[in-house]
């Protein structure tokens, strides 16, 4: 069950790596991260949503659907560092 994620990084976030004194090194981390921030803010959403569709349906697909979610949210808030 793989799901494509829309990405709303806009340029202005690439440029302010660009012209900062990071290091390359530094400026990847932090364009990768706002990448992993930006997917969990869309699985927050899915989560949300799918959780609604869970209490109308109840059926196996949902459920499925919402616990994959989950396992992404968990995976991604460990490498974020983010606590519940």
């Amino acid at each position: 069950m793989e799901e494509q994620f829309n990405f709303k990084l806009n340029d202005n976030m690439f440029d302010t790596f660009a012209k900062s004194e990071a290091s390359s090194e530094e400026a990847k981390e932090g364009i990768i991260r706002i990448f992993k921030l930006n997917n969990l803010i869309i699985i927050q959403e899915q989560i949300k949503t799918t959780s609604q569709l869970l209490m109308e349906r109840q059926d196996e697909e949902t459920y499925n659907k919402l616990s994959y979610l989950k396992q992404i949210e968990e995976i991604l808030k460990t490498e974020l560092n983010i606590l519940n």
